[in-house]
């Protein structure tokens, strides 16, 4: 069941053909050799850096994976759904979704007649870097490397299963025109060309590399030569291990931490097995780092029992790590069912486990059509997931075993398990242990059952038990005709169109986890994007999807709450539950199954324990009223009975948490009756909406608020009380109703809801800014209602920090646009040979005739001249080519000597296309070479956001879209010299001036460890964070030109708090990093005497006329009469940091 033996007599005829086809010799493939060199430049400074020893260490192995394919060549596939490079993405992205936080190995083949083709028959040899590449195929090779960069920036693990080319041939007869039989030693060297080739590329990316598996099953050399009906013969093993050696020293000697691992086959599991897996281990197993068994139980009850024991003993007896790489079970035989497969799967999960298995992947994650044969027609149905997407029956079960189930030997005593069924995790020393007590995890004397244990708690295993801190939350980019109806303005750089929806959804999940929430209540307006009209975002199936997809990479729940509407246009897309429900409730019953259907994949999809203890995926529901007198028994059982049918026709358990209050003021309460409600079985909360609509004064509303919160506390069904910030509709419903928004009201109902709650405290609503009730900062309200999220959610909202004292001094310039400006766009930068160019990095944008175009010229010149130059005024012109979309402009720069500003304005061309806008998106990024950045107190990693590079930091550009610093600080951790953060916003209009003024604000510098620096903005203003602002930033390390300072001790600690997915830091100079470290004392420097021309060493507040002189490229002077450095070319280069242009 090798991965790499899928193919069976169809693949090995296509390698055939794929061989004869491939052209002798190819051309030079300069991406390849630069990978080639920059991956062994990476690996020595990382050997330098690290030592190779702790702090270059691979993380733990991930203890859940999936087997899957990547189809680059489809020409084969006779089918429309193949594994593609897309699939295979799309792939990562939903199992990233459903794993959150935990860590995930994902393990797929590299096909050799691909990558390795036998282009020269001739050579005994393979080498990609020659301008004829021998045997190899560059171009391959570099679209597996962009796979395994995916997989690596979702947080995932990769071990990539690997063959030495099946046209090399040594323990079996050799046959066909393409193979030839080589001598053991010239196939040794063909092993060390093959392996040193993928070393290169690789190694640094792999957690695992799978050298020639299944080799007890099939010959190693020649995958169709069957040896598993013969003994293993000693001549056979020893070939094997001296291949399996040869591979392991040539990845070694690239990567001295490269793991190593060959499989055993896995079928028919049986004792017979066994004992060939022992004679196996026991010739090769000292090239091996890990153990992998591939097993395959079927249904026999037996060998199902057999694998603790098994796992345990290859544990025991080798010493090393054992990983289960395949196990699954087909479902397109006559022999076996979907459900088979919902029922054995994860029996074979958790007896791996409980053997001590320390990774168990299921092979495989969704059908692969290229596995078709009409021989065998299981082989390509081994999937949790059907080859279009569709999840089969097992699904579910299948990803919550593998990712987040609990089993005997984990250590813990887990709810229902016992000291009679697992001794040694339910150690408690007594004979009536019959009770697992979650809260201690140890087996107790069972108590009195209690139906209202944990009602109305999480049932989600990562939040188990707790309370909801829930924000009500509309997904998907803003509706744009809305946007005039907003009473509470977003900060510009947290919202389209002034970032992307990328940037903006990361930022927005990012600061919804880090005010403490647990749990997103979405709104969703109907199926099929019904009434989006009506909604304030574009509330799509995709952009919920995306919803669930970004709360999940934090670790946060998500429950759909059904919005009431009344379609107007198309009454049967209304949604009327105050006049329907109980009566009617098909429309209920329908929404609740198109919920599921679309979203209930999602683990992530918030569950609730209900009265009985049982666990219920949640529907929210808003205004759960009657607009008139109803028999409240009969709307109590309705709920029940929606819920059974569900539960009946979907197998799916559901329950309800309702809002007893009426959306409109002093409107009907009728429905919801504390007695009635009682003996409802599926209701989960209550968790009411809009509790301060009644009144004319705010005390009034927050005495009606009150009155509604201790009515259903006292009922003692679960309560989850809800927060409002204020309100204010004075623009979508003139003249509107405007309370709240002010200290003492944030007061009255932060003490109401901590009063009150039972069950939790949701937030009402994250970006309501139409109506005014926003817990996103805003342009009125700053971070008020955001730092009373923190409060209600338990989240320390830290005093503001004195600014500590400077150590270096470095450049901050910031850019302010004149008020008609809401945007800057990156335009050129200075070469080595003097001319103006525009970075190629930076795609500015034109929009001409209301069409968005790419503008970028690469490399195009872009002409400099001096329009005229007095004693008290320069102006410079730079003209740029013309944009592809026809749009064609130069700049104005006014330099006003004496001033420490610069003044540019953008003009047109007689001859351009019309220029509507010109715009550049939120932009964060040039930072070079971090691997932590710090901002808002949220830490991210650069192993896991947004894209991990092979040495563990980021280059320039990569961290993009990350928010802005509200407390007025970011701070990056690495190898960096250079920092650089930046906003910009859109659009620039026509004849629109920039102002850019220089200032000099000095920054805190310390060294945590040789090489690495902090870097910490101490001096920002909030001015440039509000709208129609934009700034930039940009930070030097001086420490290299002050050589007295004292460096600062490797701190011990480091914030905790990541926003993304990602394991423990293991390979950074720091193992894990959780504090800021303490500021550094300089040095004072010594006078000097500048008639000696002696220089203090210190760098000088860069020089207006230095700055001016370089821009300009006039000559500079050397030094200053304080002995302080005027020309700090060789530290400050602009040829260099080529992004050091002015941002327009």
């Amino acid at each position: 069941m090798n991965l790499l033996s899928k193919k069976k007599v169809i693949g090995t005829l296509l390698t055939v053909l794929l061989i004869i086809s491939i052209p002798v010799t190819l051309l030079l493939n300069r991406k390849s050799q630069d990978i080639r060199q920059r991956a062994a430049q990476e690996f020595n400074a990382c050997n330098a850096l690290c030592n190779k020893q702790a702090d270059c260490a691979l993380p733990p192995l991930a203890s859940a994976g999936f087997n899957t394919h990547i189809n680059f060549d489809t020409s084969f596939i006779n089918d429309p759904n193949p594994l593609t490079y897309e699939v295979f993405k799309q792939d990562i992205d939903a199992i990233k979704a459903a794993a959150g936080l935990k860590p995930i190995l994902i393990r797929f083949p590299i096909w050799d007649w691909e990558a390795f083709p036998r282009t020269d028959p001739s050579s005994a040899t393979i080498d990609c870097s020659v301008a004829s590449p021998i045997n190899c195929n560059p171009s391959r090779l570099d679209q597996y490397s962009q796979a395994i960069d995916y997989a690596r920036g979702k947080g995932f693990q990769v071990e990539l299963v690997t063959n030495v080319p099946q046209w090399a041939k040594l323990y079996s007869d050799a046959s066909g025109s393409h193979e030839t039989k080589y001598t053991q030693s010239q196939y040794l060297t063909i092993t060390d060309a093959y392996y040193r080739e993928l070393g290169i590329r690789f190694t640094a990316k792999l957690r695992l590399w799978l050298v020639l598996g299944e080799s007890d099953l099939h010959a190693f050399d020649k995958f169709s030569n069957d040896v598993s009906k013969s003994p293993l013969s000693d001549a056979y093993l020893s070939q094997l291990n001296a291949v399996l050696g040869q591979a392991r020293t040539t990845l070694r000697s690239i990567d001295p931490n490269a793991q190593i691992t060959t499989t055993s086959g896995g079928w028919p599991y049986n004792s017979a097995l066994r004992d060939r897996w022992k004679l196996y281990f026991n010739s090769i197993g000292s090239n091996l780092d890990v153990i992998s068994v591939d097993i395959y139980p079927d249904n026999d009850s037996a060998e199902i029992q057999a694998i603790t024991a098994n796992t345990a003993d290859l544990k025991a007896t080798y010493g090393k790590p054992v990983i289960v790489t395949e196990t699954g079970l087909c479902t397109g035989s006559s022999t076996w069912t979907e459900e088979d497969q919902k029922r054995l799967l994860p029996q074979y999960i958790e007896r791996a486990r409980q053997g001590g298995a320390d990774s168990v992947l299921i092979f495989e994650y969704r059908d692969n059509p290229a596995f078709a044969d009409p021989l065998y027609n299981c082989e390509n149905t081994f999937g949790i997931m059907k080859k279009d997407g569709t999840p089969k029956a097992s699904y579910s079960t299948v990803m919550n075993t593998l990712l987040f189930a609990s089993y005997c030997g984990n250590g813990i005593c887990d709810a229902g398990e016992t000291l009679a069924s697992c001794p040694t995790d339910c150690n408690v020393a007594q004979n009536n242990c019959t009770f697992c007590n979650p809260a201690t995890n140890r087996c107790e004397a069972a108590p009195t059952p209690s139906p209202t244990n944990n009602w109305g708690r999480i049932a989600n295993t990562e939040f188990s038990g707790q309370k909801v801190k829930g924000v009500f939350f509309f997904g998907g980019l803003p509706n744009n005709n809305v946007k005039q109806f907003y009473t509470r303005h977003p900060l510009l750089q947290y919202y389209p169109p002034y970032t992307t929806e990328e940037s903006y959804l990361n930022q927005t999940f990012d600061q919804i986890k880090n005010a403490g929430a647990n749990t997103i209540k979405l709104s969703w307006w109907g199926p099929n994007n019904e009434n989006l009209q009506y909604a304030p975002t574009q509330s799509t199936i995709d952009a919920n999807k995306k919803t669930f997809e970004k709360a999940a990479a934090r670790q946060l729940m998500v429950a759909p709450l059904i919005e009431v509407v009344t379609n107007t246009d198309n009454p049967m897309q209304s949604f009327e539950f105050w006049k329907d429900f109980p009566q009617d409730t098909s429309k209920l019953e329908a929404r609740i199954k198109s919920l599921l259907s679309t979203y209930g994949t999602y683990l992530n999809w918030l569950k609730i324990y209900d009265k009985n203890g049982q666990e219920r995926k949640v529907i929210w529901l808003i205004e759960t009223i009657h607009a008139g007198s109803v028999n409240t028994q009969e709307f109590a059982q309705a709920f029940d009975t929606v819920a059974n049918k569900i539960e009946s026709e979907t197998g799916q358990k559901i329950g309800f948490i309702i809002d007893p209050t009426p959306l409109p003021a002093n409107g009907s309460y009728e429905g919801p009756d504390v007695n009635a409600l009682q003996n409802t079985q599926s209701l989960l909360a209550i968790n009411p909406f809009n509790i301060t609509s009644d009144g004319n004064t705010e005390n009034e509303r927050l005495t009606k608020a009150e009155e509604i919160l201790e009515r259903w506390k006292s009922s003692n069904i679960p309560l989850m009380a809800n927060v409002l910030p204020g309100y204010d509709d004075h623009l979508v419903r003139p003249p509107g109703t405007v309370y709240g928004d002010n200290s003492a009201w944030r007061s009255s109902v932060e003490n109401l809801a901590k009063k009150y709650e039972t069950a939790g405290i949701t937030l009402d609503i994250w970006n309501g800014f139409t109506e005014g009730y926003a817990f996103a900062p805003t342009t009125e309200d700053g971070e008020e209602n955001f730092n009373l999220a923190k409060k209600l959610f338990g989240v320390n909202v830290a005093s503001p920090t004195p600014t500590p004292p400077p150590y270096y001094e470095n450049e901050y310039i910031r850019i302010i646009p004149s008020p008609s400006i809401t945007g800057i766009i990156d335009l050129f930068y200075k070469t080595s040979s003097g001319s103006w160019q525009q970075y190629n990095n930076i795609v500015p944008i034109a929009r001409v005739g209301g069409v968005w175009g790419n503008a970028e010229i690469d490399g195009a010149t872009i002409i400099q001249s001096i329009v005229s130059q007095t004693s008290t005024q320069t102006v410079a012109k730079y003209q740029f080519s013309r944009f592809p979309n026809g749009a064609h402009f130069y700049l104005l720069m006014t330099i006003n000597n004496g001033e420490q500003k610069v003044k540019f304005q953008v003009v047109l061309n007689d001859d351009s296309s019309p220029v509507e806008a010109l715009a550049l998106g939120n932009y964060y990024g040039l930072v070079d070479l971090v691997r932590y950045i710090k901002i808002n107190n949220m830490t991210y990693d650069a192993l896991t956001y947004p894209k991990p590079n092979p040495d563990g930091y980021l280059t320039l550009g990569r961290f993009i879209g990350l928010e802005h610093p509200l407390d007025n600080k970011v701070t990056f951790w690495g190898d960096s010299e250079v920092a650089q953060y930046q906003s910009v916003e859109a659009p620039l209009g026509d004849q629109d001036e920039i102002i850019a003024e220089i200032r000099f604000t000095p920054w805190l510098t310390t060294q945590p460890a040789p090489g690495k620096n902090w870097f910490e903005t101490v001096h920002i203003t909030r001015s440039p964070f509000t709208s129609g602002k934009s700034v930039w930033y940009f930070g030097r390390n001086f420490s290299s030109i002050n050589p007295t300072a004292t460096p600062t001790p490797t701190p011990t600690s480091f914030p905790t708090n990541t926003p993304v997915p990602t394991a423990t830091p293991t390979t950074g100079p720091i193992a894990t990093p959780t504090a800021t470290p303490s500021v550094a004392t300089p040095t004072l420097i010594p006078t000097c005497d500048p008639a000696k021309g002696e220089s203090s060493g210190k760098v000088d507040n860069l020089d207006f006329d230095w700055w001016k002189d370089e821009f300009l490229g006039t000559t500079k002077t050397s030094k200053d009469s304080d002995c302080k450095q005027d020309n700090i070319i060789d530290i400050f280069d602009f040829n260099k940091l080529r992004d050091i242009s002015f941002h327009l």
